[in-house]
């Protein structure tokens, strides 16, 4: 049993990695989003444009991305 439990563990250990970075991949989107807000209220909407794309490419499930790319 001890090599299940121990298969078990590793395979918890990289879920957990793998959340840490998705939650990280979606902090940098949404900061991402609120430069783009910026730039499309001073009306650079090419700049706002690429930085939304990035924000998607970065962390596509989030909708709020998704909202302001036409």
């Amino acid at each position: 049993m001890w090599i299940f439990e121990r298969f078990r563990s590793a395979r918890q250990a990289i879920s957990d990695s793998d959340r840490c970075k998705a939650i990280a991949s979606e902090q940098e989107a949404t900061h991402l989003i609120a430069e783009g807000h910026i730039l499309e209220a001073e009306g650079r909407f090419d700049e706002a444009m690429q930085h939304y794309l990035d924000a998607i490419r970065l962390a596509p499930n989030p909708a709020r991305a998704h909202l302001n790319h036409p």
